[in-house]
């Protein structure tokens, strides 16, 4: 989910009433796009010439997508006269606790939950400033806060539509190691270890085993293996 906080505040008085009427019809125009959740305007009780918008979105691309419409560039240009400044947007990332108590194994399990339901929050809530991510196939490691989530950004970039099947998770104190069959179609630019495999439209399956260390409930260290070649045989067989 993407969330924008958006503060705007006008010049007087006739320019706040105008500013009003043109919320209220971007407001209607864009709740009619495909990735809206939720677009709610309000007034400041302390601050009448102050307005705020809390707009949430499925994900970054509905978001992204919303910033090119028609009706939000007009709505732009139509309040420059308008405001006092620019207005500005503050994005927010939703915070979720884990329950007391929550396993090592049970963080794991939602990560690919996460996975099958493309809920990015909670995957890059997985992310910390000591995180490891590494591809081994690919021998590329990813650090940061996005160590997490830019590994799967760029896999659903590939395959969209990917699932992981868990066949079994098994934890080791800090330790998680999870076997499975990933899933999906191929649909975007492959930059492969085999060089560049343009979008095939094969549905592919393969099998992975994700080795995991955690640390305050986030990924320390993750190895994912999986079978590159077995994957290639289905992408491009006249690579092999």
């Amino acid at each position: 989910m993407k969330t924008a906080f958006v503060t705007l505040k006008a010049k007087d008085q006739e320019s706040a009433d105008a500013l009003q009427a043109s919320l209220f019809t971007l407001q209607r125009l864009s709740v009619n796009e495909p990735g809206i959740i939720a677009y709610e305007i309000f007034r400041s009780e302390d601050e009448p010439l102050q307005f705020n918008v809390r707009e949430s979105w499925k994900n970054a691309a509905a978001f992204e997508q919303h910033c090119n419409t028609p009706h939000l560039e007009k709505f732009v240009s139509d309040t420059k006269g308008w405001l006092t400044e620019p207005f500005s947007a503050q994005m927010l990332t939703e915070v979720t606790e884990r329950p007391a108590g929550t396993s090592n194994a049970a963080i794991i399990q939602g990560l690919y939950d996460a996975v099958n339901n493309k809920n990015l929050d909670y995957i890059q809530n997985l992310g910390a400033d000591f995180s490891e991510w590494l591809d081994v196939p690919f021998n590329y490691t990813t650090t940061g806060k996005n160590a997490i989530i830019d590994p799967w950004v760029s896999w659903f970039g590939i395959f969209p539509d990917a699932t992981c099947e868990v066949k079994s998770l098994t934890a080791f104190g800090n330790t998680v190691i999870a076997q499975g069959i990933g899933r999906g179609t191929h649909k975007g630019d492959f930059h492969s270890p085999a060089g560049l495999l343009k979008p095939s439209g094969v549905a592919m399956q393969v099998n992975f085993c994700d080795v995991y260390v955690l640390k305050d409930g986030c990924i320390l260290r993750a190895d994912s293996y999986f079978d590159f070649y077995g994957l290639l045989k289905q992408l491009a067989p006249e690579k092999m």
